[in-house]
C-alpha cells in the first residue's frame, strides 16, 4: 500500500480513532512529522498528513498537550488519527503493522 506525505491532506479531516504507539514507530514508518511546534498554546504540536494510493486521506497528530510539550521519541502516546472516513484509521494501522513489525496496543473509538 503506497502513500504520499503532505499537510495539504489534513484539510477537512476529523478524528476517526486513536492509537497507542511511540513517535519512534510512526517516524520509522511515515518519516519525520510534517508539522512541529514548540508553542504551548497550539492544540497540535506534531502532525503527519498522508494520502494513500486509493485516495484515502489520513492525519496522525497529538492533541492538546499544551504545557507537556511535544511527545518524546520513545514515549507511548494516545495519537489521534484523522480522516474523512474510518478508512483512514484502517489504512494507518495496516501500514504500521506491515512496515512497523509487531502490533502495538491499538485502541479504536467510534465517532458516529
Amino acid at each position: 500500500m503506497g502513500f504520499d506525505m503532505s499537510l495539504d491532506y489534513a484539510n477537512g479531516t476529523w478524528l476517526q480513532g486513536r492509537i497507542d504507539t511511540t513517535r519512534a514507530r510512526i517516524e520509522e514508518v511515515f518519516g519525520a512529522p510534517l508539522f512541529e511546534s514548540a508553542d504551548s498554546y497550539e492544540k497540535v504540536m506534531t502532525e503527519w498528513g498522508i494520502m494513500f494510493d486509493d485516495g484515502t486521506c489520513a492525519t496522525i497528530y497529538d492533541w492538546k498537550r499544551y504545557e507537556m510539550g511535544a511527545v518524546g521519541f520513545h514515549e507511548v502516546y494516545d495519537w489521534h488519527i484523522g480522516g474523512t472516513s474510518h478508512d483512514a484509521m484502517d489504512k494507518v494501522t495496516a501500514v504500521l503493522l506491515k512496515r512497523g513489525g509487531e502490533r502495538d496496543d491499538w485502541s479504536y473509538i467510534n465517532n458516529s
